[in-house]
């Protein structure tokens, strides 16, 4: 464990002031060409227990992972499928 102080840079190479993320939490994304198979990928991964978002806008990415770790939802594995385009 390390101890965080005031605008100082830690051992790991992070800075004090960056978000430490959620203990446990799994973030996949997955992404592809038009035919490459995202959907089945998706699928497969939902069946696996990942709670699965197909057709992400990446703008939003960000906020549903800041959403699912600060309100305590219990999703502990997130999966978002993205268009490369």
């Amino acid at each position: 464990m390390t101890i965080r102080k005031n605008d100082e840079t830690l051992p790991n190479g992070t800075h004090s002031s960056a978000p430490s993320p959620a203990e446990g939490f799994e973030v996949l994304l997955i992404t592809g060409m038009s035919g490459a198979g995202r959907s089945r990928a998706a699928d497969s991964i939902e069946d696996m227990g990942w709670y699965v978002v197909d057709n992400m806008p990446p703008k939003l990415l960000v906020p549903l992972v800041d959403m699912m770790t600060s309100a305590g939802s219990g999703i502990h594995k997130l999966a978002a499928v993205i268009d490369v385009r």
